[in-house]
Order: C-alpha cells, then structure tokens, then sequence
C-alpha cells in the first residue's frame, strides 16, 4: 500500500481547492503554483538549479532606535524565484517598483530594533516574502536574501 507523507496528506485539501477553484476569477490565478513544491519542506529554499535571485535594489533608510536616537539601515534584498516564474516576477517587479520599494521601506521602519538586530533577520524576512507577494499580487517569491544589512547608529 503507498503511504504518502503527511505533509501532502495535509496539502491535499488545499490542492483540491486549487484544483476546483473558488471565488471571482479576477483575482490573481493561483493555477500555475507548484502546490506539491510549496507543501516539500526537505526541498532546498535556494536551489542553485532551479530558483534564481531576482535583485529587488538597495535601500538606505533612517529611523529612530528604542531611545529615540537615529539609525541608519542599509541592506541589498533579493527574492528567490523559480527559474519558471522569473519572467512573471520580473514584470510585476517592474510594474509595482517603487510601490514594493515604499512597502518595504515602511516594514523596515515599524519593525522592531531587536528584530533589526537578529543576525538571521528571521524575522523580518518572514514577513518581507508576504509582503512583496502581496504588492505584486503573485505568489512566486519563495524567499526573500540579504546580500548586506547594515545598522548604524552615528558616533555622539
């Protein structure tokens, strides 16, 4: 008898949804996501053969630290993507460029200073990946990288 691991027994609800469809068809079209893909958590979030590294820019933003003194952030952010996907993501990247860029911006600026401090960026970085698949209204952004993050608080 196959045994399936629970993971997609789990997931075969929701694939079933996705398969039967719901709602408006205005929305954006969940169809082309890999469901199986999404549900594998042993399956590598940065496989080298097939996702790619989509450069989302550089940002320099200035807030206050919890004693209300300056700090300046500065960080390179890439989304992963499929290599599949990469064309769809790369235009609504650039249809919805400096709304995404305002959105992450302003997470960066309500997100708190030990969060900004966690050397993994967990944190932020889960709720950056939502974000930029919300604005983009796609569901292609597996993961979002920091290729440099920077806090600075200037000398007093």
């Amino acid at each position: 008898m196959l045994k399936l691991p629970n993971y997609l027994l789990a997931g075969l609800p929701l694939l079933m949804l996705f398969v039967i469809g719901c709602g408006s068809s205005e929305t954006a079209d969940p169809t082309h996501i890999d469901i199986l893909e999404m549900l594998d958590n042993s399956q590598s979030r940065h496989d080298p053969v097939n996702y790619v590294e989509v450069d989302l820019g550089s940002f320099y933003v200035t807030r206050e630290n919890d004693q209300q003194q300056p700090l300046f952030v500065r960080f390179q952010l890439y989304a992963v993507v499929h290599k599949k996907h990469e064309s769809e993501f790369t235009k609504a990247f650039e249809a919805h460029k400096h709304t995404l860029r305002d959105k992450i911006r302003e997470q960066v600026l309500k997100t708190e200073t030990d969060y900004l401090n966690d050397p993994k960026l967990d944190w932020l970085q889960s709720h950056l990946r939502p974000l930029i698949n919300s604005t983009l209204e796609t569901q292609t952004c597996r993961d979002v990288i920091f290729a440099m993050f920077e806090l600075e608080e200037p000398f007093t």
